[in-house]
């Protein structure tokens, strides 16, 4: 068994976990560990002492790469800051004041720094998509006259899939694509073909300006009658 009292070094546990994430998939708190799958700070714990676990060699192989050094080292000073935390957060305080330690025992607080790599990455995510949203309020301006037939140039962002819409015996999927020109201006259209492109995708694209909208405070033009092909520049 092994003893919760032992000291293990904070950027060893943040890069086994970082490795462990990059191998096995996402992080698995303790309060399911009664799901198939085993919670992360088990693996991470196991691990760290020599415990056979799935997937071991690629774990080794995963620590051993850069990135997960760097995502490591990220994820600790993520932690030891606290200049845009609430007061009443008292889970980034706690991990404040684990990382602010160079070691920490294999009990409640080691579960807690497991969590971390995981947080940061939904922090940076959550950051990601604001700072998104705040250049697209900036920029992005309705295209075209209503009813107008445009042709562009535009990259697939995203799908969103909608409730699917029912005539008589007959359900059509419907999936709302976002797309942006090289302006930054965002166009919606809601398409009810399985031909989609692919997110990331450039595209060149004919549609009918339907409506100007708004959503997040970002200028929408909304695009119906779409028809695609991949864009050749």
């Amino acid at each position: 068994m092994i003893s919760t009292s032992t000291r293990v070094p904070v950027l060893s546990v943040l890069r086994t976990t970082a490795a462990v994430l990059s191998v096995r998939g996402r992080y698995q708190p303790t309060s399911r560990q009664w799901e198939t799958p085993e919670p992360t700070a088990f693996e991470v714990r196991h691990f760290m002492h020599g415990i056979n676990i799935p997937d071991r060699h690629l774990i080794l192989q995963a620590i051993q790469a850069p990135e997960t050094l760097a995502t490591a080292q990220a994820v600790q000073a993520w932690a030891r800051a606290l200049d845009d935390v609430p007061d009443t957060d008292q889970y980034r305080a706690a991990l404040a004041r684990i990382t602010s330690s160079e070691y920490v025992p294999l009990g409640r607080h080691f579960n807690i720094l497991v969590s971390a790599v995981d947080a940061y990455e939904r922090d940076q995510h959550r950051r990601a998509v604001a700072d998104a949203i705040e250049w697209a309020r900036q920029h992005s301006r309705h295209q075209g006259r209503i009813g107008e037939r445009l042709t562009l140039t535009l990259t697939c962002d995203s799908h969103t899939p909608l409730t699917d819409r029912q005539y008589g015996y007959h359900l059509q999927s419907r999936t709302l694509v976002r797309l942006t020109d090289d302006n930054h201006n965002t166009y919606v259209w809601m398409a009810t073909a399985r031909d989609l492109p692919r997110p990331g995708q450039r595209v060149q694209l004919t549609g009918t300006v339907m409506q100007h909208s708004q959503r997040h405070g970002i200028q929408r033009t909304r695009l119906t009658r779409c028809r695609w092909k991949a864009a050749t520049n």
